[in-house]
């Protein structure tokens, strides 16, 4: 996660409706669509099996300001059919943000996310000289950028809310990551870290050769 941008289209959502049904269209639809969108690097849709949210959903992409591109709304003003029948269903948390601070490289199949309540400054300026303990492979620390803009695509589930500062980890040990989650973020009464697992990953170079 921390090579692959500068910054990240961070999605925390719920779906009314069977999983399936929304993995589905998400696998074999919106992927594709969104990162067909110039800018969009990689997109990485993570779940867990109880609880809310039940989805995190990470798209990277190079700039914070592509919420604004002109090629992002077109598309998120032209829903498909099948866009339409799934977001009028779901809630969501989405927002831009930029990636202030990271250690480590890649994707594990286990994602935390860690919200705080203000900027974490003394992470931010220690985490890039972090060592990482066995069982984390990356972490990134992401700031939040300007709410998007209102779309017809949100128009179908209502005002989104947005993230605020978040730190994102992925390893192969889910005690190890919430271990390390507790440790860097150094307050007590911090909002609880959340638990994902790896659902569907795939990059711009693999949908552009992709025919759906």
């Amino acid at each position: 996660m921390s090579l692959a941008s500068d910054a990240a289209l961070l999605i925390y959502c719920d779906f009314a409706g069977e999983a399936a049904e929304h993995d589905d269209w998400h696998s074999h639809e919106h992927l594709h669509e969104r990162l067909s969108i110039p800018g969009f690097v990689r997109g990485t849709r993570w779940a867990r099996e109880s609880g809310s949210p039940r989805y995190m959903i990470v798209y990277e992409v190079a700039d914070a300001a592509i919420t604004d591109s002109p090629a992002y709304l077109a598309r998120l003003n032209a829903p498909s059919a099948w866009t339409r029948r799934i977001q009028s269903r779901v809630t969501m948390s989405r927002g831009a943000a930029r990636i202030v601070a990271s250690a480590g490289y890649g994707l594990g199949g286990i994602a935390l996310s860690k919200p705080f309540d203000s900027a974490p400054t003394a992470l931010a300026e220690r985490l890039p000289s972090m060592q990482l303990p066995s069982g984390v492979v990356s972490a990134v620390l992401l700031e939040p950028a300007a709410q998007p803009p209102m779309t017809a695509e949100q128009s179908l589930r209502g005002r989104d809310a947005t993230p605020g500062w978040t730190l994102l980890l992925t390893g192969h040990d889910a005690a190890v990551l919430e271990a390390f989650a507790a440790k860097v973020s150094g307050e007590a009464g911090m909002p609880a870290p959340t638990l994902f697992s790896l659902q569907h990953t795939v990059t711009a170079a693999e949908a552009a050769r992709t025919r759906l």
